[in-house]
This record gives structure tokens, sequence and C-alpha cells, in this order.
């Protein structure tokens, strides 16, 4: 049986292409979120940006997912002892894109982290809504930091990769993270239009993240 045989330059053009291709589609699917909202003052539940298990929210989820896999797959799969990147940063990242995707960008898991406080009848509980704001961005210094050693190593290794998928992580970070924390301390405007367009930002800038990260694993 002939084996089909892929080059290099095959693999940068497919690669290349699902780049433009995912991001032609983001933006398609935000430019209906803020037509619809601009139009009718609210989007369509299957594209609101702000929805829940909807086609925006499931196809974050499914390239957080595929990243994770990404990730957990190159850290099973090794070439030769000692291969950069290492194991323990291809799985701590993989593991915690798979908690984000599969739990909580599916489930919305983050919106309920102030509950406890709830049910240990302390007043006001709901102003701890945005703890997971704080918890997160702990996590991901608290990665960086442990792993500071090994993502120098990968820079040096495989500098155009290692940028793709730091400056996408960062991207996607920026958004739920950053434009989140720009919420609840700068804006407070409620659920106006100011509001709705931040919300368009912040799912965006996710799935660009994602996409740019996916596009340096490939």
């Amino acid at each position: 049986m002939k084996r089909i045989k892929i080059s290099a330059n095959q693999v940068a053009r497919l690669n290349n292409l699902l780049l433009g291709s995912l991001i032609a589609f983001e933006l398609v699917l935000l430019s209906i979120y803020l037509i619809t909202v601009w139009l009718w003052g609210k989007s369509p539940a299957i594209v609101d940006f702000n929805g829940f298990q909807n086609l925006p929210s499931l196809f974050s989820a499914g390239q957080l997912f595929i990243v994770a896999c990404g990730f957990m797959g190159l850290a099973f799969y090794r070439s030769y002892p000692g291969q950069k990147p290492s194991r323990r940063l291809l799985v701590t990242v993989g593991v915690i894109l798979f908690y984000v995707s599969v739990i909580d960008e599916t489930f919305k898991v983050h919106q309920h982290f102030y509950k406890p406080f709830c049910w240990l009848h302390i007043e006001n509980c709901r102003s701890w809504y945005n703890i997971y704001i704080y918890l997160y961005i702990a996590i991901a210094i608290a990665t960086l930091v442990l792993l500071l050693k090994d993502l120098k190593a990968t820079g040096k290794f495989y500098p155009s990769a290692a940028f793709f998928v730091g400056f996408g992580i960062f991207t996607f970070l920026f958004g739920a993270l950053g434009l989140e924390l720009l919420k609840f301390q700068v804006l407070n405007t409620g659920y106006g239009m100011l509001e709705k367009l931040r919300i368009g930002l912040e799912e965006y800038l996710e799935m660009l993240g994602m996409t740019l990260a996916l596009y340096g694993i490939g």
C-alpha cells in the first residue's frame, strides 16, 4: 500500500488556511452579535456572546479542548528523552485548559464560586461573585512562576511556536480575566450597551487567543 507523504510546506499552508478560516469565522460571529445588539438591543440566543451552551460558547469550549488535547498529545509523544517542551509544562497547561474547556467554559462554573459564602450565611455574599477572577489570576501567575525555566527553554528551541502559543494564551487571559476585571473595577455599567460591547470583545479575544495557540501547536 502506497504511503501518502505530506511535506512541511503543505503542513504550513494547511496551518495558515486553518488560521485564516478560524479568524474569519470568529469575526463573522462577532459581527452578527454586534449588529443584532445594535439593531434590536439584544442578540439571538444562539449567537449571544453572553449565552450558555450556544454557538459561541461551544465553539470556544471546543477550541480550548483541542488545544488541551494538543498539549497532552505532545506531552506523551516524545521523540527522545529530555525533548522540549518539558512534559510537566505540557501536562500542566493541558490539564488547566481541559478544565476550562470541559467544565468552566461549557457549564460556567466560575459563576457559582461565591455560593459557599452564601451557604455560610455571610452577609452580602453576592458581593463575592467576582472572586473567581482573582483566583484564576493567582493560578496563572503561579503557573508562570513555577514553569518559567521550562518556558524559557521552550522559547529557545521553538521561538516561533512559543511566541504564537504564548501570545495566544496571553490574549485569551486578557479577554477572560482582564476585561472581566475592568467590568467590576472600572465600568460598573450594568447590562447596557457598553457592557454588551465589552462582552463581545471579551469573548472574541478568548476565541482569537486559542486560535493563535492552536496555530503555534500546529
